[in-house]
């Protein structure tokens, strides 16, 4: 029960600090209702694993402790985002608030065997990560067909029949060493 209410404390902090970045422990307090002692321990605790960090004095005319401006460090992980589509296959990597710094497109090679195309596909994501690739924390594969939630399994991709097969995804995270999560393209 404790430790649900402190990542519940975490993920709101997180998510406000995401919206109003960068912002003050004060700031944060006001903003989520979550108490200012709280917040300390937390952002002390999110200071330690080195996902944020201080970046500025906030300048103020009262006395006491100094406030200081707070931000994510957005650099510290990346997320792999491939759309593999039947025609066309897009790699984009992001930071941690979700802005890209690089997208790369080529041809699907939609002719490949189940195997080779996840060979493919998990290739062309390496290629585009290049050395960042050790600090992408989560990878989200667009498919073009339906996605079971629990198996993983993807159905009714006619136009890539291939990622009907189970060996398809196994490949995919197979080479690229992290799991992979799917997607239906339309939800994406």
């Amino acid at each position: 029960m404790v430790q649900d209410l402190r990542m519940l404390n975490r993920g709101t902090l997180l998510a406000e600090l995401l919206r109003s970045r960068p912002t003050s422990r004060k700031q944060l307090a006001l903003a989520t209702g979550i108490s200012p002692a709280t917040v300390t321990r937390v952002v002390a605790g999110l200071k330690a694993e080195g996902v944020l960090r201080e970046i500025e004095e906030v300048v103020v005319d009262a006395r006491g402790r100094r406030e200081m401006l707070l931000d994510l460090v957005t650099e510290r992980e990346l997320v792999v985002g491939v759309d593999l589509g039947a025609s066309n296959t897009r790699v984009l990597l992001a930071d941690l608030a979700g802005n890209p710094f690089s997208v790369h497109a080529q041809p699907t090679q939609k002719e490949l065997d189940a195997k080779s195309l996840g060979l493919w596909a998990a290739q062309a994501v390496l290629d585009a990560a290049g050395g960042a690739f050790e600090r992408a924390s989560r990878i989200v594969l667009v498919v073009p067909g339906a996605v079971s939630r629990p198996t993983q399994h993807i159905t009714n991709a006619p136009n890539l029949p291939q990622l009907e097969e189970p060996v398809f995804l196994d490949a995919v995270s197979g080479k690229l060493g992290k799991p992979v999560v799917l997607e239906n393209d339309a939800n994406a």
